[in-house]
């Protein structure tokens, strides 16, 4: 809200609609949404998800449905009651998404973001049967403690997340993101998913050689949060984007400037 003052930036509301013919964004947009932290009763708060669904389902090229948030509770049961649980708000979710394809609406693509794969066959084909067409991996992580840090970054993070919850984030979890995001893809070439499931790896990636072992993982897409933040409080921060994903380019375009 301060910055929408301080800049003059209207809020923007799902109710806007999205833009009609070519005046639209020429690149796809998503949105993120989880269950909100004050819904302690489960009911209400996938209630509070299938309403945000159903508002972005015009508007959005693709929903990530975030289950892995650090702050927010997912449900109370372990192992198979988790499973159980999981299971039933993704069905209810992609009986959004489906009924308003149905209704004249497009099939929008829906795909679930994770702090852990597990078992990363049987997680992409349990996603996968039950409608939904991607994994995001992987979300920060909560258990901080298996990482190697600092001893003074350990302490910080304890405290820090003792007073406002979160985890770990950044450079110290892209050997783990990497691998479980090659497990998924290799999960999706042998139960034959190949264009009709999309792994995107998440966790970690901050420089132009990260982009590059992110590839070799064989995940189509990347996001980007810690590392755009680190990327943005450097100098030339208009050329972050090209420095990360093309470095030869951004030589070319730093000497031309000069």
């Amino acid at each position: 809200a301060a910055f929408r003052e301080r800049h003059g930036v209207p809020p923007q509301r799902a109710e806007h609609g999205r833009p009609a013919g070519d005046g639209g964004a020429s690149f796809p947009v998503g949105v993120s949404i989880m269950g909100h932290p004050a819904h302690s009763d489960p009911a209400d708060k996938l209630e509070g998800v299938l309403r945000c669904v159903r508002l972005c389902l015009p508007l959005a090229d693709f929903i990530e449905i975030n289950e892995s948030c650090p702050n927010v509770h997912h449900g109370g049961g372990h192992g198979g009651d988790a499973t159980a649980e999981l299971r039933k708000r993704l069905e209810a979710i992609v009986a959004e998404r489906d009924a308003a394809a149905r209704g004249g609406g497009r099939r929008v693509p829906l795909l679930v973001k994770l702090g852990d794969l597990g078992e990363a066959e049987g997680t992409v084909r349990f996603l996968s049967r039950l409608g939904i067409d991607g994994v995001v991996a992987l979300n920060t992580q909560k258990d901080y403690a298996s990482f190697e840090l600092p001893p003074a970054d350990r302490a910080l993070l304890d405290s820090y997340t003792a007073r406002y919850g979160g985890g770990l984030s950044g450079p110290p979890i892209l050997d783990r993101s990497s691998a479980q995001a090659a497990a998924a893809q290799a999960a999706v070439r042998e139960l034959g998913l190949a264009g009709r499931f999309v792994v995107v790896h998440v966790g970690g990636v901050q420089s132009a050689a990260d982009v590059q072992r992110s590839r070799a993982t064989g995940a189509e897409l990347r996001q980007w949060y810690t590392g755009l933040m680190h990327g943005l409080a450097r100098p030339e921060p208009d050329l972050l984007y090209e420095r990360v994903t093309a470095p030869e380019r951004h030589q070319r375009l730093r000497a031309a400037m000069r």
